[in-house]
């Protein structure tokens, strides 16, 4: 799964006593929903895989040949680490909360499949309506 929430805590924590004590902290959620888990990880693998490339390597590679040779490497097994892939909308709710509850106050949903219309109606009718968003924005 992608970064477990001590991790997030932790990283919260540094920015807030380094310097972005009263700054407002933002997150890109990467997700993929689909029909099925099976479905979820192949759009996030055809879409997304460079998710798990070191931005160290990535940005090193000066050919765009070299950047699609590396990301034919990648596993999809992998995927799950840096993108939040599940079918399950109990799942993406989960995960939407406990961002809101790490203080969050900006939460961009970013589909990374192709799969645009589920995604919309599925977290507009079901996931978006029924979080505990306090003061945040997603």
């Amino acid at each position: 799964m992608h970064k477990p929430l001590d991790q997030q805590r932790a990283f919260i924590e540094a920015f807030r006593t380094n310097g972005g004590e009263h700054k407002p902290i933002f997150l890109q959620a990467q997700t993929s929903y689909a029909a099925s888990y099976e479905a979820a990880l192949a759009g996030a693998y055809d879409q997304w895989r460079n998710a798990a490339l070191p931005s160290s390597i990535s940005t090193e590679l000066r050919m765009p040949s070299q950047f699609d040779q590396l990301v034919d490497l990648i596993p999809r097994e992998k995927l799950p680490e840096h993108i939040r892939i599940s079918a399950d909308l109990g799942q993406h709710r989960e995960w939407l909360q406990q961002d809101i509850e790490l203080g969050f106050e900006r939460i961009y949903i970013h589909n990374v499949n192709q799969e645009q219309l589920p995604f919309l109606h599925a977290f507009g009718e079901h996931v978006l309506p029924t979080l505990d968003r306090k003061e945040s924005s997603v």
